[in-house]
């Protein structure tokens, strides 16, 4: 009986395979490189459709509204509308009527809280910096 070749001793020496693998991928042929297509090639027939769609909704619309239906056109009625008249603003007190109107002016509107000791700062100290920044 003939002694298969693929199945030789010398041939499942791992040093072998080793370097069999490393002639095998140094010799592959680098795979053809697919060139690629832009977004209207890949898609125009679905461009198309959008297209087309829109189209035939357009003229649709455009031929609906300019037929008259029979509607019955009436004239509308003056009624007086309810609307506030503008008020103008009295440049000596702009905020009167709203709620800024009740707070302080310039320095006065600042309000510094109550000193507290903050870490390695005493009470004392705080209240120096607070009284310095305001």
């Amino acid at each position: 009986m003939p002694e298969d070749i693929f199945n030789h001793p010398d041939l499942r020496d791992p040093e072998w395979e080793r370097l069999k693998k490393r002639i095998d991928e140094a010799t592959a042929p680098e795979p053809p490189k697919r060139k690629r297509r832009g977004f209207l090639a890949r898609h125009k027939g679905a461009v198309f459709s959008v297209f087309a769609i829109a189209a035939v909704v357009g003229a649709g619309t455009v031929l609906v509204s300019g037929t008259d239906r029979g509607a019955v056109h009436t004239s509308p009625t003056s009624t007086p509308t309810s609307q506030e008249p503008v008020r103008r603003v009295d440049l000596a007190q702009p905020f009167s009527g709203t709620p800024a109107a009740a707070w302080a002016d310039g320095e006065a509107a600042v309000v510094v809280p109550a000193a507290t000791p903050m870490g390695r700062f005493s009470a004392e100290e705080v209240a120096e910096v607070l009284g310095a920044v305001r």
